[in-house]
């Protein structure tokens, strides 16, 4: 996934605020594909981006978006 892809990318560059916005960018996409289509890959590419976005946000020192990411990922 292209978003996902960029965010790993910021997130490698230390752009933090960059990479949280394409990994939520790809999430909210995610989220309203999962009604049409609710497949094992995308449960799996929605848990990797639940991941990265509470790293991102960690890192960033948000820490109730943190907790909300992370037990979204569970």
């Amino acid at each position: 996934m292209k978003w996902k892809e960029d965010g790993n990318k910021f997130f490698k560059k230390n752009d933090l605020a960059a990479a949280l916005s394409a990994y939520k960018y790809a999430l909210d996409g995610l989220e309203k594909r999962v009604v049409k289509d609710n497949t094992p890959e995308i449960k799996k590419l929605m848990v990797s981006l639940y991941q990265n976005t509470a790293m991102c946000s960690e890192s960033m020192n948000m820490r109730s978006a943190t907790i909300q990411m992370s037990s979204l990922a569970i």
